[in-house]
């Protein structure tokens, strides 16, 4: 009887001291789990990715009078993902800005998460020196830059169309007279309004 007692009292032992292991090496692979967890595309903080977007001028046209007695003094910047190119060079007196040849562009990596649009701004000023006029290429607000929401899993985005008579192989404009305050050849003459052909291409 003791004899019986004391192996059944040796297997319960035993017994213990293998659910404490157990139990030990669970929880010292825990750690390991949450941190890969955490680091996986597909944990949930949600997937990202990363891909390249570049933005394109290639024109620019003066509808209103920006500067008197002269033509106006253009230059531009983008905005990607909340950050700022550049400004451009400076075009003095020039109504008309023809890049076609060696068009502008400013490129910029970009985290995101699919479903999630990307914003890019267009503002396009015209340069006096000290207080700067800024030019209107918003189709629905005056005087405004242009707000572009941009799929960068799709690579979509809503611009707008404009075949430019066959001449140019990109097809994409925005201009300021189409908010209905009119332009050169408007009831409004004086609403800073301009005429800008770019693209966007997400890589």
């Amino acid at each position: 009887m003791d004899i019986k007692r004391a192996y059944e009292s040796g297997l319960s032992e035993r017994a213990c001291v293998n659910v404490v292991c157990f139990v030990a090496a669970f929880l010292c692979t825990v750690p390991l789990s949450a941190a890969i967890a955490e680091n996986s595309p597909n944990s949930e903080a949600g997937i990202t990715a990363t891909k390249t977007m570049r933005v394109t001028v290639y024109y620019v046209y003066q509808m209103d009078p920006l500067d008197i007695g002269s033509a106006a003094d253009f230059y531009w910047k983008a905005q990607i993902d909340g950050v700022w190119s550049s400004r451009s060079n400076i075009y003095k007196d020039q109504s008309v800005v023809d890049l076609y040849s060696a068009p502008w562009t400013y490129t910029h990596s970009v985290t995101y998460t699919p479903g999630v649009k990307e914003l890019v701004v267009f503002e396009l000023w015209d340069d006096d020196g000290l207080f700067d006029d800024r030019c209107d290429i918003n189709r629905t607000h005056s005087r405004n830059g242009a707000q572009i929401w941009v799929d960068m899993a799709t690579g979509d985005w809503n611009g707008y169309d404009d075949n430019w008579g066959g001449l140019w192989d990109v097809k994409f404009y925005l201009n300021g007279n189409e908010d209905g305050t009119g332009g050169s050849w408007g009831p409004d003459s004086d609403d800073n309004d301009c005429y800008m052909v770019f693209n966007i291409a997400v890589y």
